[in-house]
């Protein structure tokens, strides 16, 4: 939750904004059939897809744990998060979409167990127990590790057809 958010910014901010890579940066937290996961995309049509990748893994591997991940911006988007999860809802079909998301991972993490006061119980775990070396240990072991190996996905248009054989990591 607060790793996640910590990195869409972030990512966007420095990508997009500051070294303006791509018309589209975004990085998100993906759930599917219970394997989570870490996306980040750039689409550029200046830059090559050899470049976003490198670009994309120097973010993850270097920027973002030596110089973005700091305890003060921990502790700012923990606070503001849990501003959030406190205020509620804004309406019934926001509660009814969090709700329907819920019962679909939960039915497949869980073994059918759908934890109804998830929010209540995200609120205290928030409140009581998330700490910043919680959230440096998780990034180190499941984003840095040697043996974590990204997936990576590259679609190369006509203008950089020629760096598309380019394989390594």
């Amino acid at each position: 939750m607060v790793l996640e958010a910590i990195l869409d910014e972030k990512f966007f901010d420095q990508l997009r904004t500051k070294e303006q890579l791509g018309y589209y940066v975004s990085s998100m937290q993906l759930n599917t059939r219970g394997v989570l996961a870490l996306s980040f995309c750039i689409q550029s049509s200046e830059y090559s897809p050899v470049t976003l990748q490198d670009r994309i893994l120097q973010f993850v591997g270097k920027d973002f744990p030596e110089t973005i991940l700091t305890e003060q911006v921990f502790s700012d988007y923990k606070k503001g998060l849990l501003a959030r999860k406190k205020k509620g809802f804004r309406d019934m079909n926001e509660e009814s979409e969090y709700l329907f998301n819920n019962m679909k991972t939960f039915t497949l993490q869980r073994a059918g167990r759908i934890e109804w006061n998830r929010l209540e119980l995200e609120i205290d775990y928030l409140e009581n127990s998330l700490t910043y070396e919680h959230v440096v240990e998780f990034y180190r072991v499941n984003l840095l590790a040697p043996d974590v190996h990204p997936v990576i996905f590259r679609v190369f248009s006509q203008k950089f057809k020629d760096q598309a054989q380019y394989l390594s990591l």
